[in-house]
């Protein structure tokens, strides 16, 4: 059997000093971040984790939660590649200065070195936001 869950967009809300319920468009309740049992991190952490499965919400609105479920899996997977990768392509960028350094790298090695160091860079600011 599959349930609905509420349409979103979502949004949060709550006391000013303490934001933690998450309503839907027309204002009513879907849940509340605040902690009743187990760890309380304090009302700052319960409303950032109240902003965030409000944006979560909001973003995969269109997908199923089956869909959502399975790509939580993948994107984690993802990003263990993605970090190799971006190891491997950082050795790329030493090498290539190493050859600049030498006798023949020239300005395509810098270039390319440049433009790997570019992508890591890009890359790491995404994923820590």
């Amino acid at each position: 059997m599959t349930s609905k869950h509420t349409p979103g967009p979502a949004h949060t809300g709550g006391t000013p000093t303490n934001p933690t319920i998450v309503y839907d468009k027309d204002g009513w309740a879907i849940c509340s971040a605040s902690t009743f049992h187990g760890r309380h991190d304090g009302p700052a952490t319960a409303a950032a984790n109240a902003r965030r499965i409000a944006a979560c919400w909001n973003a995969f609105r269109a997908f199923p939660t089956r869909q959502i479920e399975e790509l939580a899996v993948d994107l984690a997977a993802l990003q263990v590649e993605t970090d190799s990768l971006l190891d491997v392509l950082r050795k790329c960028a030493d090498f290539l200065d190493e050859l600049t350094d030498g006798d023949g790298g020239g300005e395509a090695s810098m270039t390319l070195a440049s433009q790997a160091r570019a992508v890591i860079d890009k890359t790491r600011q995404r994923s820590s936001s």
